[in-house]
């Protein structure tokens, strides 16, 4: 499990979000590695960010958050959540204006 999660880090560390959350999946079914469970998930909710897939990486970090409610892990997921629902909600008339130089 430990050396499929590391394999998937590198995989997404060079951008090749897809193949990172295949190969993480094969973690998650891993029952061993049932201790990588919830940060597989929250590295393939960032991954699925990073496809435009904000409604996977929400639901990813719902579960993160449900399943380690005091722990650092769902304390994290939670903040991600509240940073998608903020963007997912701005528009272009939230962008602050930048004045042009004088």
């Amino acid at each position: 499990g430990l050396v499929l999660s590391e394999l998937g880090n590198a995989k997404a560390n060079l951008n090749d979000c897809q193949n990172a959350i295949e190969t993480w999946n094969k973690v998650l079914r891993n029952k061993n590695a049932a201790f990588l469970q919830s940060s597989v998930k929250l590295k393939q909710a960032l991954c699925y960010e990073a496809l435009k897939n904000p409604e996977k990486a929400k639901s990813l970090y719902a579960e993160i958050k449900a399943s380690d409610k005091e722990g650092n892990l769902g304390k994290t997921a939670d903040k991600y959540i509240r940073l998608l629902g903020t963007t997912a909600t701005s528009t272009a008339n939230d962008v602050p204006k930048t004045e042009s130089p004088k």
